[in-house]
This record gives C-alpha cells, sequence and structure tokens, in this order.
C-alpha cells in the first residue's frame, strides 16, 4: 500500500505523528510525503512565511528520522503515479493554507483516478470545517478535538456524516522513540507533573501539588518560567524531552492537564510510561480510558486530582496495576503506528 502525503512547512505535532505512525505501519518507502518536508527527514526545514520572514521547522524530538531517497519531488511524476493508481490514498495533513494549496493541484488527477482521501485535522479548535469537507469530499475526515460542542452535528466517536466518515483521532504516544529512553536511576518520583504553562488549571495543579507534598521527590515544572511565580515554589524549568521521559518511567504518579486544546501530547506521553492521572475530557475517540482500570481520572478541579493522586499513591499495588493496565491500553490502541494502523483498516 503507498500513500501521498500532502503537507505543509510549519510544525504540527498531529501530522508529525500520522506520519510517523504510517511510516511506521507501511515502511517509509511506502509514505511520500510532498511537498519534501525535511523536518520529516531528521533535519531543519526552511521556509518563506506569507510576509517574506524566514520560517524554519525543526524536526520533533520523538518523530523518527525517516529515508528520503524514494520522495518525489517532481509534481509531473506526482501526477503520472496518480493516474497509474499507484497510491491507494490520499492524506491531507491539515487544512492549513500550504496543504490544500498542494491537494488543489492534484485534485483533478486525484478525481479521474478515483484516489481516497482522507483528511487529518489536528487543530485545537473542536470546529469542524464543514465548507472544505463538502468541497474536497474525503472518503475519512480524522479530527483531533472531535466534541459535541453545540453544533447541528452531534459527532461520536465514529460516523457518518454528508457521505463523510468522521472519527476522533487524538494525539498518540511515540512509542518508538520512548522505548530507547532508560528509566532515570534512583528513588522513585512520587509525582511528576511537567508542562507548558497554556491553561490556567495547569498552574492550579501545580500550586496543589506543592501544597500537599511540597518538594518531597515531587517534580513540578511548567514554562515559559517568568510566567510562573508560584508561591514557595523555585520552579526548574522543563527538562530536556528525553530526560522528561526518564524520569517519567521513574515515577509513581505522572500528571496531566489539559492545554490549548482537549488534547495534549503529554497525556499519552504519560498514559505510555507510567500510572496516568489525567482531567476528565469531553474528547470522543474509540477505546478511550476508564477511570480505576486505566487511569485516575479527575473532574477538571485541583482539589480533584489531589485526591485522585492521593488514592493512588495511598495503595501502590492497586495503583500499579492500573498503571500497567493504562500502559498495555496505551500500547494496544493509542501509539503513532496503532492510530494508523487504524486508518489503513478504515481504508
Amino acid at each position: 500500500m503507498n500513500v501521498l502525503f500532502l503537507n505543509h512547512p510549519e510544525s504540527d505535532y498531529g501530522g508529525a505523528m500520522l506520519f510517523t505512525g504510517l511510516c511506521e505501519a507501511l515502511g517509509a518507502e511506502h509514505v511520500y510525503d510532498f511537498p519534501l518536508k525535511l523536518s520529516y527527514h531528521g533535519t531543519t526545514h526552511t521556509y518563506t512565511l506569507p510576509n517574506g520572514d524566514p520560517g524554519v521547522t525543526c524536526p520533533l524530538p520523538w518523530s523518527g528520522t525517516f529515508p528520503r531517497e524514494h520522495v518525489v519531488e517532481d509534481v509531473e511524476r506526482i501526477n503520472d503515479l496518480l493516474a497509474s493508481k499507484f497510491f491507494d490514498f490520499v492524506v491531507l495533513e491539515s487544512l492549513r493554507v500550504d496543504a490544500v494549496h498542494a491537494f488543489d493541484f492534484f485534485s483533478g488527477m486525484i478525481r479521474s483516478s478515483n484516489t481516497p482521501v482522507v483528511i487529518a485535522d489536528g487543530e485545537d479548535s473542536p470546529h469542524i470545517p464543514w465548507r472544505e469537507l463538502r468541497r474536497i469530499q474525503p472518503k475519512i475526515f480524522l479530527k483531533r478535538e472531535l466534541i459535541n460542542n453545540g453544533e447541528l452535528y452531534k459527532p461520536s466517536a465514529d460516523s457518518t456524516e454528508c457521505g463523510i466518515r468522521i472519527v476522533g483521532f487524538p494525539f498518540s504516544a511515540p512509542s518508538s522513540a520512548i522505548d530507547q529512553i532508560e528509566r532515570e536511576e534512583g528513588e522513585p518520583w512520587r509525582v511528576v507533573f511537567s508542562a507548558g504553562n497554556t491553561y490556567k488549571l495547569r498552574q492550579e495543579v501545580a500550586s496543589a501539588i506543592l501544597k500537599r507534598y511540597g518538594n518531597d521527590h515531587v517534580f513540578v515544572a511548567l514554562s515559559p518560567d517568568n510566567e510562573n511565580r508560584l508561591s514557595g515554589f523555585e520552579n526548574p524549568g522543563l527538562l530536556p524531552w528525553e530526560k522528561y521521559i526518564a524520569r517519567l518511567k521513574n515515577a509513581l504518579v505522572g500528571v496531566c492537564v489539559r492545554g490549548f486544546g482537549w488534547d495534549t501530547v503529554r497525556f499519552w506521553e504519560t498514559a505510555y510510561t507510567t500510572t496516568l492521572v489525567a482531567d476528565k475530557t469531553p474528547l470522543m475517540y474509540a477505546n478511550p480510558y476508564v477511570s480505576g482500570e486505566t487511569a485516575f481520572i479527575y473532574d477538571c478541579s485541583p482539589e480533584d486530582c489531589i485526591r485522585r493522586i492521593d488514592e493512588a499513591l495511598s495503595n501502590l499495588e492497586v495503583s500499579n496495576r492500573i498503571g500497567s493496565a493504562g500502559i498495555a491500553h496505551t500500547r494496544a490502541y493509542h501509539t503513532n503506528k496503532a492510530r494508523a494502523e487504524m486508518l489503513l483498516n478504515m481504508i
């Protein structure tokens, strides 16, 4: 199976996860990204912003470094491959303008060859872009922030509307990269919570954790540092990604709080490495986590978060069992590769 992966030059967590997953599931030689995005092949990608300024996209620390020898950069060759039905489906990485322009350029040949189209939407907004969906008419629409937000369309984790299959498709765990990182040595951390300061509940939870447990083998960090003057707290700052994962692996409990969107990368990193304590979200997706079985879920308040952490730390036998079940659940359903395989099964 071969995939034409139409992308844009900007950094895109969801796009990078899907690209990585497809390369892991199919083999990188079967995934053709166009235009060539160097950050998906291990080097810095430079481009020009609409205002003429230079843009830079660096490889994400967990994204794979995939060979580019097979990548086709000639548009006529792409058209020839589409005409010969070489590609089994086309992925539109995003509805950002450059990705849509790439699709529009090839849309005639995509339609005439009857090649199925998949659109991925990894943005923070729960809004469903009906105008573009009706214009492009994809077979499948993968929506990261799929919730019932009061629109006329009432979604579920997997439904069909206007002939388009709409599927909850949140971020996922970069398992291949995490598996290469060794657990941090030393006494286990009781609680690890480390995140960008993008939502006020994160600061409230950070303060509550420190008030309840102090600094006794508790690691709490938010960024950027100058926006986090928490009372009695010297912010250590975020660790490099590899050290953060190593520390999570040596934690009794890892805490997650939503960020710009309900979905956040920290959730999947934590769920794959340790016992997860996470806020309840309205996200719709297949194989969700169940409180008391695969995670400890709290009701979006710092007080309830502390109650769940207390519950986990007070009975480590139960907590470790839930943590192990959560890691197994994540490994089975929520890695980059598992997400891609889910898509391939739909195709």
